[in-house]
């Protein structure tokens, strides 16, 4: 039944990249395509380059799914940012922290996109040392970036002028305490000047003025935890 489908799926010239998961099903997947006899007579061509369609295959206990992909599908939403392209120019130099939030906000949808997007945007980035996803996101027009992380961030990402670092832990920024403001007049005294909020607002209202809370919409995490650590201890305190 499989190679019934392969055959059916496989039509005339197609040059085919193959993905597979787990990764080690690849080799019995080629090893299936070698036992359909006319894919040379309809030049069929398996190969990791300049495909013009992508065959997606996931094993799922003893189920197989499979996806047959043309290349503009493939590279609009599936590919990571310059895949396939060796000679691809950014519009920085990724590290792999920022391919992977490059890649992620592919994902979007249109509607997702301009509503993050279409205008001044706050995010919160917690977990962010060494500051990738920071970097990545603060070079995007009309966003502000809060870092939050215990650890040093990279100067280069602390010198931009749209980003602010909270080196505490995440339950920390989101924790009321008493901030004394510069003095607007000599005779302002320290109780006038005082004021009660958590770090997070301060910051926020430092970039963005006491509106920040309409621009925070994007809240993000890549911490190296197990996600539902992440979620419990990084994500859910600074959301409420």
């Amino acid at each position: 039944t499989k190679l019934i489908l392969l055959d059916s799926l496989l039509q005339e010239t197609f040059q085919v990249r193959i993905h597979c998961y787990p990764p080690k099903y690849t080799a019995h997947l080629l090893d299936q395509l070698d036992m359909i006899e006319n894919l040379i007579s309809r030049e069929v061509l398996i190969t990791p380059t300049n495909p013009t369609h992508l065959l997606v295959s996931l094993m799922i206990d003893q189920s197989v799914c499979w996806g047959l992909y043309t290349e503009e599908e493939y590279r609009g939403t599936i590919a990571r940012p310059g895949d396939g392209d060796r000679n691809h120019i950014f519009d920085m130099n990724f590290n792999k922290a920022q391919s992977k939030i490059a890649e992620a906000l592919q994902l979007l949808t249109p509607a997702e996109s301009r509503f993050l997007f279409d205008s001044d945007l706050l995010v919160v980035d917690v977990g962010a040392a060494p500051g990738g996803w920071s970097a990545y996101l603060a070079s995007l027009p009309k966003v502000a970036v809060v870092a939050v992380d215990p650890a040093a961030l990279d100067p280069e990402v602390l010198a931009m002028d749209n980003t602010r670092h909270l080196r505490l832990k995440a339950e920390e920024v989101v924790q009321t305490q008493t901030f004394v403001d510069q003095p607007r007049s000599k005779t302002t005294s320290e109780a006038d000047r005082s004021s009660s909020q958590t770090p997070l607002e301060k910051t926020a209202r430092d970039l963005y003025g006491h509106d920040w809370k309409d621009k925070f919409r994007l809240l993000t995490c890549d911490a190296n935890l197990d996600v539902r650590d992440s979620v419990r201890d990084l994500v859910l305190p600074v959301s409420k």
